[in-house]
């Protein structure tokens, strides 16, 4: 029978709780500050007190960092989007870009393969038939390279 009880009386407690967050402020209503945060779209603490003033309600707890604020201020950590120091052995650091659906060209070629190597500040530029096609642009590039080794007389690979 005692259990019955507190099982009541704690039920009782869950109500005016839950009956208190989600009424509708009245003038010198009592409510915790981080239910009125919340209620009130996660203002500062400051602005949250100016308007608790402002609406006449007495602020009852303390303020505590939410989860919510927390997480919308983080930030992704910044990323270099290039190299530190450029490539000074040429062949080194090549880069490569495609383009495609060109007007079709008289040799019936309509992508482009596009190489630049950072080292000697060329670029490279190449049509093909197909996007993609790996044998083709393994090809170019090994030629390039070579191409890059023999005018420079380096060795790459």
């Amino acid at each position: 029978m005692a259990i019955n009880i507190q099982k009541e009386n704690q039920k009782k407690a869950e109500n005016k709780s839950t009956e208190k967050t989600n009424a509708v402020a009245e003038k010198g209503t009592k409510i915790d500050i981080n239910i009125l945060h919340a209620k009130l779209g996660h203002p500062s603490e400051e602005v949250l007190k100016s308007t608790a003033k402002y609406m006449k309600l007495q602020i009852t707890g303390k303020f505590e960092t939410c989860e919510n604020c927390a997480v919308s201020k983080i930030q992704q950590k910044n990323i270099r989007k290039s190299p530190k120091e450029k490539s000074k052995i040429p062949g080194h650091r090549l880069y490569v870009d495609t383009s495609g659906k060109l007007t079709l060209s008289a040799g019936g070629l309509k992508y482009w393969l596009l190489v630049a190597d950072e080292a000697l500040d060329m670029k490279f530029s190449f049509f093909m038939k197909k996007n993609g096609h790996k044998r083709k642009t393994d090809s170019t590039l090994k030629g390039i390279v070579g191409h890059i080794q023999n005018e420079n007389k380096t060795h790459l690979m």
